[in-house]
């Protein structure tokens, strides 16, 4: 074959390649980005009475804990006031509440967590358990029962939506999520006994600001990792 008919076939071939691509990215793009999803109320809507515990609002004033688009920050306690807990939400329609955990917050705030006292809280209605930590102040013996939880709210497919443009989505979009955290000061076994039981209080309440399709979820994984690995 002479050379010009060589590079006649290359820059056919590459027209054809660049063509083809172009097409398939145009295509991706034509089912357009997936939208937010919002709770199916306001967080100021939870309930300040919540089974046997009662809430006091305690205003949030320090900016960095304002991320996300909307927060709820009560201590609850029941009628002996003898333990409170601190609860804990942020919702945030592109999942910017994923990126904080008490984990690293609760070590940067000078109590580490103690592996010891991690454990799996079995809570109806999801597979993923609420996730429970205990975290000290080295040289004060001052122990926190932390929980940790969040829940994904993906938007449906667009039934219009092709499987390629599906997977496309899904790889480009960042979801909502609400994440909730709940901390107590343990002083006896007892408290932690409490303790898990308001937290599935907690949990059972979010029920009806959460919309259909909601799933629960307690990885430590940045929610870009989660949508890439698909782990929900």
């Amino acid at each position: 074959m002479r050379t010009g008919m060589r590079v006649a076939v290359v820059a056919g071939t590459l027209g054809i390649a660049l063509a083809t691509k172009t097409a398939l990215f145009q295509h991706l793009q034509a089912a357009g980005p997936l939208p937010s999803v919002s709770l199916t109320k306001p967080l100021q809507c939870f309930p300040l009475s919540l089974e046997r515990w009662t809430g006091l609002e305690t205003p949030l004033t320090d900016p960095r804990f304002l991320y996300g688009d909307d927060h709820l920050s009560r201590v609850y306690q029941s009628g002996d006031r003898r333990q409170g807990f601190q609860l804990w939400m942020a919702y945030s329609a592109k999942g910017a509440d994923r990126g904080h955990h008490p984990e690293v917050c609760m070590r940067a705030a000078g109590m580490p967590e103690d592996p010891r006292g991690r454990k799996s809280l079995p809570a109806p209605g999801h597979s993923q358990p609420i996730q429970e930590y205990r975290f000290v102040r080295a040289g004060e013996g001052e122990s926190l029962a932390g929980f940790y939880w969040y829940y994904t709210l993906d938007p449906p497919p667009a039934e219009s939506a092709s499987a390629l443009q599906r997977a496309y989505q899904h790889f480009q979009h960042r979801p909502s999520s609400l994440t909730i955290e709940v901390f107590t000061r343990i002083m006896a076994e007892q408290d932690v006994v409490s303790a898990r039981e308001f937290a599935l209080a907690v949990d059972r309440a979010a029920q009806a600001i959460l919309p259909p399709g909601a799933v629960r979820g307690s990885q430590r994984l940045p929610v870009f990792l989660i949508n890439e690995g698909g782990v929900r």
